[in-house]
């Protein structure tokens, strides 16, 4: 599987490496991207990346900020002296307590769907698509390091 995300990391660079032509037309160049465009969805992914981690990281964050507990099937931790901790996702498309492999295949199509979406756009709307999607993801991984989430590699 990292293998799989490492490859998805660097689909950018190869969006570069040809063209779409339409049926019987030769290949005009549209589906191209910019260096500057290219650039950009290598930020974005980037951050798709380092968002992915923090939310892998997230059953792990009561562990982490309170040491001592147990945690249970449901993914609730329990404290010896009745306390309890819940950690839970505030996506709504994984749920609130999504297993690794819901959140690997989310990431997989979101990636996958983030450069197909940047190929297809006409070339005078990708600057807003691309702007767009790294405002979200940098105020997603932010609000995800101010909470306490990491990032392990």
């Amino acid at each position: 599987m990292k293998k799989l995300l490492i490859a998805l990391l660097l689909l950018p660079l190869l969006a570069r490496a040809g063209d779409l032509p339409d049926l019987g037309q030769p290949a005009l160049g549209r589906y191209e991207l910019s260096r500057g465009q290219l650039a950009a969805e290598t930020a974005y992914m980037a951050l798709w990346y380092v968002d992915y981690r923090q939310t892998m990281d997230i059953k792990n964050y009561c562990l982490r900020q309170h040491p001592g507990g147990t945690r249970g099937p449901n993914g609730i931790v329990t404290y010896p002296n009745g306390d309890f901790c819940v950690p839970y996702e505030s996506n709504l498309l994984l749920g609130s307590h999504p297993s690794d492999a819901k959140i690997r295949n989310y990431f997989l199509g979101l990636g996958i769907a983030h450069v197909a979406v940047t190929k297809v756009l006409p070339t005078e709307y990708r600057p807003y698509w691309l702007g767009a999607g790294i405002a979200v993801q940098l105020y997603t991984v932010i609000k995800n390091k101010r909470m306490g989430l990491t990032v392990n590699f």
